[in-house]
């Protein structure tokens, strides 16, 4: 049976489950069971194994994989009950994280089958999970990269009138113009993936443009809020007012930004379409991995050349550039952010047609069920 209950609502999927088991019982035979949902795999199977590209990768009892597992990072999707899994794993002091169905655990590789046995007596079903280590050798390159880069700038002007904490406030907030819209719309699309209802969005009337339309109004509105709320907190704290600051330059800065946000988050869509779902960390490495080269906190100029001829065809750096002239020297070059629109909209554009494209091709090979 593949994923006999992957399309059905909870109750039709747990009397499916149940049929199931009564008829392993009732005429002693085997199932074969696929599956991606680890709560359904526990319930049903007595034996498991997991294939990783043609080839098994462990074997044993549901128990006896859970603890054998060398993982460090339990990835859990609830459908419902979300708000209690978290006061649970608040209460036992797990270190955990939460995005919209989705909460990551930090956890000690052992300790892996103890918190699954803590949300199963709890009575918590969670409708996916994923165990893993990072994969991305080079993130800690890329932070090492933007700190260095970053260091090495400020002590170049120590003596300089420049007034950093704003430089550094400035880039924090501005960054997360991009990371907001381009976190929403990958994220949220890899949670429509796992729980299987890509395909049944697309069996609706629904286009492929209104739904990137919703999710893109959704990280627009959450960058917003997001945004706000550092204001907020660098007006309180250090008394640095963002919108005051830039002022009437603050449309076309963020305008900018919020492009290459989209511009990202629909490229990881696209990737994710092609690759499947094995290569979803990117929807979390992507800015960590454009950021050192963004010019965010340190001009171009005090880049090593190398650096260089990648930052000038992002359009971020050029923005930056502009928001510490304009904090500075009170001036704007007008035709660098141009210039940056013009490379958003031909980024955009290759993008959309990217994942069109890939879209399609999924569909046509039924992989829009199993992007995995």
């Amino acid at each position: 049976m593949d994923e006999p209950t992957a399309f059905l609502d909870p109750d039709i999927s747990d009397l499916v489950r149940k049929y199931i088991l009564n008829k392993v019982k009732t005429e002693k035979t085997s199932v074969l069971f696929t599956s991606h949902n680890m709560a359904e795999v526990t319930e049903i199977c007595d034996r498991v194994i997991f294939l990783n590209k043609g080839k098994i990768v462990a074997e044993d009892t549901p128990v006896g994989l859970t603890k054998r597992i060398k993982f460090c990072k339990v990835r859990l999707f609830f459908d419902l009950n979300l708000g209690k899994a978290e006061l649970l794993l608040k209460n036992y002091k797990y270190n955990f994280s939460s995005v919209e169905k989705e909460i990551l655990v930090d956890i000690e590789e052992e300790k892996v089958g103890q918190l699954l046995g803590r949300l199963s007596l709890a009575k918590l079903k969670y409708s996916q999970i994923t165990i893993e280590k990072p994969t991305l050798d080079g993130w800690p390159f890329f932070g090492l990269l933007i700190w260095g880069l970053t260091i090495s700038f400020l002590q170049n002007n120590s003596s300089s009138n420049f007034s950093f904490i704003t430089m550094i406030i400035g880039g924090i907030v501005f960054w997360e113009i991009i990371v907001q819209p381009q976190r929403e719309i990958s994220i949220n699309f890899i949670d429509e993936m796992w729980n299987k209802n890509i395909l049944n969005l697309f069996a609706s009337p629904l286009t492929k443009a209104e739904y990137l339309t919703a999710l893109v109004i959704i990280g627009i509105i959450k960058m917003f809020i997001t945004v706000i709320s550092l204001t907020i907190g660098s007006i309180v704290l250090y008394k640095f007012n963002i919108f005051a600051s830039f002022g009437l330059h603050i449309p076309i800065l963020f305008i900018n930004l919020i492009i290459f946000g989209i511009t990202l988050g629909l490229f990881v869509n696209s990737l994710i379409l092609r690759f499947g779902i094995s290569v979803q960390e990117i929807a979390w490495a992507i800015v960590a991995i454009v950021q050192p080269f963004s010019c965010v906190l340190y001009p171009l100029s005090s880049l090593p050349v190398w650096v260089q001829r990648i930052s000038v065809v992002l359009p971020p750096t050029y923005v930056f550039e502009e928001m510490r002239r304009i904090l500075f020297s009170n001036k704007i070059e007008i035709n660098n952010l141009i210039f940056a629109f013009l490379l958003n909209l031909l980024y955009l554009v290759l993008t959309i047609w990217f994942f069109s494209v890939m879209f399609e091709k999924a569909r046509e090979h039924g992989r829009l069920v199993k992007l995995n």
